[in-house]
């Protein structure tokens, strides 16, 4: 039931396009190629742009493209998710979408060792989740194994101040 999910539902059509890109998306994520289905997604997308449903169907983009070993390619498109999350009603109002899109983007490019980007993406998601110590944290992380222990020390130290012991 719609109750359950959150306070909008889908209409029947942008409903049976939910199930059957979600069942594409699942098929495709087991070949080798799975980004392949980033043309329908888009199609989509553009669409209806302001469906609950684009922030969405843009994650799944980027997560093909990582799949798929295009992890540069993928940062501009979780960009461009948590922008459509941002600007459209959420779907499900449980689910932050900007802040995964960001988390996965900071993820990523961690992955590729492009700390730069990392670092600054966790703490715009620490702008997002100003209550989370853990983004602020994760660049920490990141500075202290880049050797730079002074911007590691001021992280932790942000963190400190969100989360003190006591």
């Amino acid at each position: 039931s719609c109750e359950v999910v959150a306070p909008i539902c889908l209409d029947a059509k942008s409903d049976f396009e939910w199930r059957q890109l979600s069942a594409q998306v699942l098929h495709y994520r087991r070949a080798r190629f799975c980004a392949n289905t980033n043309i329908m997604l888009e199609s989509a997308i553009e669409r209806e742009p302001q469906s609950p449903l684009a922030g969405a169907y843009r994650l799944w983009m980027a997560d093909n493209l990582v799949h798929d070993g295009s992890l540069h390619d993928a940062l501009s498109v979780y960009d461009k998710s948590a922008d459509e999350f941002a600007a459209n009603e959420s779907l499900v109002k449980t689910i932050d979408g900007v802040g995964g899109a960001l988390f996965k983007k900071a993820q990523t490019a961690a992955l590729i060792k492009d700390q730069a980007v990392a670092v600054e993406t966790y703490q715009t998601l620490a702008r997002h989740l100003p209550d989370d110590p853990d983004p602020l944290f994760q660049a920490g992380l990141l500075m202290e194994a880049a050797g730079d222990r002074d911007r590691a020390a001021e992280f932790y130290k942000d963190v400190a101040s969100k989360n003190p012991s006591g």
